[in-house]
């Protein structure tokens, strides 16, 4: 399915379009709306993903903080080997001290929205970490910008 390119002016055109009298919102409240539905749109599907492969391992760190551009990870690679996610929980429960090891990493934790955990901790420094995420929502602030969309998200969306 084709993706098009959709403006804030676009999309309000086609909400106002939706409605047979006269809209009980205003342009700033339009713009709001579109906002949060991209927001959550986003959100419940993921439609905007991306992989960052800026992370460099350091040797005895475990703790990964993910650029600000993305919301959250949801499958991590190091050294192009796909690592299966975990909790503290099952690792609390099935190694105690599992925080001390350290070797090539085999699993990850998600530990908040904007940060994994590898474990064991990497033994060596300079080892590449693919995150795929899923990225920041676009904002639409101003008129010239605009998101690319298919018809079955625009439907959603508007």
């Amino acid at each position: 399915m084709p993706y098009t390119a959709y403006d804030l002016d676009d999309l309000t055109r086609l909400m106002e379009d939706r409605w047979d009298s006269t809209p009980f919102w205003d342009e700033v409240e339009a713009k709001n709306a579109l906002n949060e539905a991209l927001l959550v749109w986003n959100s419940l599907t993921g439609f905007w993903k991306t992989r960052d492969t800026s992370l460099l391992s350091v040797a005895g760190q475990s703790i990964y903080v993910l650029p600000s551009t993305i919301c959250f990870g949801f499958r991590v690679e190091v050294q192009s080997v796909q690592l299966p996610p975990t909790s503290t929980f099952e690792l609390d429960n099935a190694k105690p001290g599992w925080e001390a090891e350290t070797g090539t990493p085999r699993l990850w934790l998600p530990i908040d929205l904007s940060t994994i955990q590898l474990y064991p901790t990497p033994g060596i420094s300079g080892l590449t970490i693919t995150v795929d995420v899923i990225a920041a929502t676009p904002q639409l602030l101003y008129d010239a910008e605009s998101v690319q969309l298919g018809s079955d998200a625009l439907h959603v969306i508007v």
